[in-house]
């Protein structure tokens, strides 16, 4: 099942990566703000129920870190962070705030973090046939 979170995730890599018509930002944007919490404490317990649900039993959760730069590198990895929302919100303003064009972060199962091949891809070079 998707969290209304994944929901405005999904919804911003669309708008960030594709040339959209006028109508179809509006739309995301409102489908974004649909599926955004308010208010953030709201947000804090949505992020703590997973953390909880996805906590390893040593205290640290996995996440999952997508990005692709002003250059069209598209990356992705993976980490482990201790499993309180203070340490998912630090990771997460780091990681936005270092962004270079779309990024997303998300909690992911301790199955995925053991089974994540990470992969690197330079569109811009395939492009060029560099």
């Amino acid at each position: 099942m998707i969290t209304n979170r994944e929901k405005a995730e999904i919804a911003s890599i669309v708008l960030h990566s594709s040339e959209c018509s006028p109508e179809r930002k509006k739309f995301l944007r409102n489908k974004i703000r649909a599926h955004t919490p308010a208010d953030p404490l709201e947000q804090n317990a949505e992020i703590k129920k997973l953390i909880d649900k996805l906590c390893l039993g040593w205290g640290e959760v996995a996440i999952y870190r997508w990005g692709r730069d002003c250059d069209q590198c598209e990356s992705d990895s993976v980490h482990m962070i201790p499993a309180t929302v203070t340490a998912f919100k630090a990771f997460e303003r780091m990681v936005y705030k270092n962004a270079e064009g779309p990024t997303s972060v998300m909690l992911i199962s301790f199955d995925d973090y053991e089974e994540f091949e990470p992969s690197f891809r330079d569109h811009r070079a395939e492009q060029y046939n560099y």
